[in-house]
């Protein structure tokens, strides 16, 4: 793994060496809102991560900033020519300023690899792991990371007897403030969605997954996404800090795939905002504010539109993507790409709450948009020109800044990490403070 650095700023280009990464670098440098920042090299950087094997492809996912003020970045590394079918977990770490520290390369039988990161444990000792399938089984993976050597170990996932395919993963809260982990599965001989609740051991809460009836014709849907044969659906589930009573998935349910409403303690299903039974109109993203607002984008006949303070959400009714009453409020983005991905998160800069969505753009731009909490647009900026860019994910670093995880096409052609690093006054300026 090469790292190659270069700095990005509003008004000029500096580059500390001419060697061939500057020309990588000048194809891709585009304008952005953001300023460069030499006193701090930790606060303010943009940096490649390039491999020597031009077959390999990689594709983020998720990004962690850990105690050591470095990064952990996760997603699938796979063969350039054969496609998602190939893919298989990979994990990144490197150091505050963006220097590579090691990899890890997931091998056979790990496919199917879920989107984020999971952390457990405690605030003094935490546990990251990442979750994936079984080639041949179709049975859920855990894996248990060591951040300081790279070496990762398999945990028993205890999920039901009839758990197989799992398709999304996510943290949540019980009435006590007990971490849980949420399981999304299918099962393709019942035709059935399958959410297991896990306690921190990664075992089974319940007498067992609690269980959903899909239409038939969804199999085929789930079975092509998991084999990497379609791009993926917008699987996903996760719980309400705010209201532990009630956690939501997004997926096949009955005859359609639906934003749906669980409660938390029986698994009966409350309420839903149903799309269609093919997943060409849907719910495409979310994440919760508080109460029943929700960040959400939407996908229509092909168009996207954002919702970054939708306040009507409510966990114990029926309604529906396409339904007029849903989308008031609704913000058309049609720049957006056709299978754009859209990462919306709520954060807080200077004491302030905004949305911030990072999206794919048809231009081949990775778009950061914030809104505050009145739904107003407050700084729009656009990363990568020359070499194509798209989202893979952000957070909040320790330094209150911002830390974006992408791909970068090298030369046009070659799927790689990037990692841009902006500081605090940076973000400041970027929303108007």
């Amino acid at each position: 793994m090469t790292t190659i650095p270069f700095t990005l700023s509003l008004n000029s280009l500096r580059f500390p060496v001419i060697s061939l990464a500057v020309l990588f670098a000048l194809l891709f440098a585009g304008c952005n809102e953001f300023d460069e920042n030499k006193a701090n090299p930790t606060a303010t950087f943009t940096k490649i991560f390039d491999s020597d094997d031009f077959s390999t492809a990689f594709r983020p996912y998720d990004l962690i900033q850990t105690e050591d003020g470095g990064y952990l970045f996760f997603g699938t590394i796979g063969n350039f020519s054969i496609g998602n079918s190939d893919e298989r977990p990979y994990l990144l770490k490197v150091d505050s300023t963006g220097d590579f520290q090691w990899e890890h390369k997931g091998k056979e039988p790990q496919t199917g690899t879920l989107e984020n990161l999971i952390v457990l444990g405690s605030a003094a000792n935490k546990e990251y792991y990442y979750f994936c399938r079984d080639q041949f089984s179709a049975l859920p993976l855990a894996f248990k990371i060591d951040l300081t050597t790279g070496t990762v170990t398999e945990q028993v996932v205890n999920a039901g007897s009839s758990f197989t395919f799992p398709l999304s993963v996510a943290t949540v809260k019980d009435t006590r403030g007990t971490t849980q982990v949420l399981l999304q599965g299918y099962n393709s001989i019942d035709n059935i969605t399958l959410i297991s609740k896990l306690d921190t051991k990664l075992n089974l809460l319940t007498d067992g997954p609690w269980e959903y009836e899909i239409e038939k014709e969804a199999d085929s849907l789930v079975i092509r996404q998991v084999n990497g044969f379609i791009d993926p659906l917008p699987f996903m589930t996760g719980g309400f800090e705010d209201n532990p009573n009630f956690f939501y998935f997004n997926g096949f349910r009955n005859f359609k795939f639906s934003f749906n409403f669980i409660d938390a303690a029986s698994g009966e299903y409350t309420g839903s905002i149903d799309g269609s039974a093919v997943g060409d109109d849907v719910i495409k993203s979310a994440t919760h504010i508080s109460a029943n607002t929700f960040a959400m984008s939407r996908l229509t006949n092909g168009d996207h539109s954002l919702f970054p303070f939708k306040e009507d959400v409510f966990f114990e009714a029926e309604t529906s993507v396409g339904s007029p009453d849903f989308n008031v409020g609704a913000i058309p983005f049609l720049e957006l790409a056709d299978e754009a991905r859209i990462v919306p998160k709520k954060i807080t800069i200077a004491d302030q709450d905004f949305i911030l969505y990072s999206v794919d753009t048809q231009s081949g731009q990775l778009a950061l948009l914030a809104f505050n909490t009145l739904g107003e647009l407050k700084g729009i900026t656009y990363l990568g020109r020359g070499n194509k860019v798209t989202t893979g994910n952000f957070t909040v670093t320790k330094d209150n800044g911002l830390a974006i995880l992408g791909k970068i096409f090298v030369a046009g052609r070659f799927p790689r990490f990037v990692l841009f690093k902006f500081s605090e006054e940076e973000l400041k300026g970027f929303v108007g403070l």
